[in-house]
């Protein structure tokens, strides 16, 4: 079955100079970026920059070739940029940039900065009341305290919505919350440190839990009265009686 050659170039080194263990590094990211292990393989080097040619089969041309579009979209999956950014790192080390080529077309598909990225402008830190919902799942001694052994701060994990975030909490703060260890959503309230990354957006550092409360569902008739302030006639006890018959009846 016919392949289709691709190239990986790495400016500013050439194969004589490029110690064998760094390179096989590149080339098992590179192998982690592109997946499809079983029909990707290295065919060889070339000299002047260093070029990493391999091959890629086509039955396998359509998914490695959608994985590098992600990659040039943003979208792509979490290995696959975290390979390239690996990538982009061991080059910005070796003083060096990259692009990846489809050989046939001459065509870059993938540019790599390497040592001429942009540092992203970091905001921070920000210290300030905030807020985490979610269901705890571990609460586990993390940190040993300095002086007073009740102050010794607690590792608490919390799954909010597909994200498992990490928090702290005083010994006697998770005494409270060991009840609800995989439990109902809470409703965390405490002191959030935030950092905010050109790219990333916020991300939060560390959080101390000072209190909480359940997430409780609206109340009915709350509820209710916030449907009655959109614009329109509502009648409420039509809006009971077809919440008691069932949807059959609507």
């Amino acid at each position: 079955m016919p392949e289709v050659e691709f190239s990986f170039e790495i400016g500013a080194l050439s194969p004589e100079s490029f110690p064998m263990e760094r390179l096989g590094e590149y080339i098992a990211d590179l192998g982690a970026m592109l997946g499809q292990s079983e029909f990707v393989h290295f065919l060889r080097l070339e000299v002047g920059s260093t070029r990493i040619i391999h091959t890629v089969q086509q039955v396998a041309l359509t998914e490695v070739e959608a994985g590098l579009t992600a990659l040039n979209s943003g979208t792509a999956e979490p290995r696959r940029q975290k390979a390239f950014t690996s990538l982009n790192n061991r080059l910005k080390e070796d003083h060096a940039s990259g692009v990846y080529k489809r050989r046939d077309t001459g065509a870059v598909i993938l540019a790599f900065p390497g040592v001429n990225t942009i540092k992203p402008e970091v905001l921070g830190p920000i210290e300030q009341n905030s807020v985490v919902e979610g269901v705890i799942i571990s609460l586990g001694d993390r940190k040993k305290s300095t002086t007073d052994d009740k102050d010794k701060s607690v590792r608490v994990l919390v799954q909010s919505g597909g994200e498992i975030i990490k928090l702290s909490a005083t010994r006697d703060m998770a005494r409270q919350l060991g009840p609800h260890i995989f439990g109902q959503e809470l409703r965390l309230s405490g002191k959030g440190r935030w950092f905010r990354h050109e790219l990333e957006g916020w991300q939060l550092e560390r959080f101390k839990i000072e209190s909480f409360e359940p997430v409780h569902e609206e109340n009915l008739l709350t509820t209710i009265a916030d449907l009655r302030a959109i614009e329109g006639e509502w009648d409420t006890a039509d809006v009971w009686h077809k919440m008691n018959v069932g949807d059959e009846d609507l």
